[in-house]
């Protein structure tokens, strides 16, 4: 009976200072410990095209222009853009033709996934990352990329099994 009591003891005193614990009202000091918060990166909006400024990369994030013929600017607000983000074009049903301007440097996963109608897009030399889901969604049997021979999207479509058309020398 002596060896009942102990464990059934030692419960009560644990108990009683967990429901002690709950009663104490703790107050925290947000100045002494500051919660982290969720950094928003500066956005700026331009005819359609909203950027997203990252220090030195300037991302473009959204695309509101559905047309059938995109040329993206080279830069937004005063903002040079050097990357397209995931998702930035996604479920845009117009667009045919999407020329990226140079100074674009990576392309990221699902770029522009869900562009049922998108035949050809241009992909300037400056172009040197380009995420293995980049183009994930597009019809490969009519979609087509352009670019320099021996750039990073000639190698990407021929290991990706996607059209790709040489871009016309200029003779300027």
């Amino acid at each position: 009976m002596k060896h009942i009591f102990k464990p059934i003891f030692s419960l009560t005193i644990i108990l009683s200072l967990l429901l002690s614990l709950a009663s104490c009202k703790i107050k925290y000091d947000e100045t002494a410990f500051p919660l982290p918060t969720e950094t928003t990166l500066p956005t700026y909006t331009e005819k359609g095209y909203k950027v997203s400024v990252d220090g030195d990369e300037i991302i473009l994030i959204e695309c509101n222009v559905n047309e059938e013929y995109l040329s993206i600017p080279n830069s937004i607000s005063g903002y040079k853009i050097t990357s397209v983000a995931s998702g930035c074009f996604a479920g845009l049903d117009k667009p045919r033709s999407i020329i990226l301007s140079n100074g674009i440097t990576k392309i990221e996963a699902d770029a522009f996934r869900g562009c049922i109608n998108l035949e050809f897009v241009y992909v300037p030399n400056s172009v040197t990352e380009i995420d293995a889901n980049a183009f994930a969604g597009v019809n490969n049997e009519r979609f087509c990329v352009m670019g320099r021979k021996g750039s990073a999207i000639e190698i990407f479509a021929n290991a990706n099994n996607i059209k790709f058309m040489t871009e016309p020398l200029n003779n300027n």
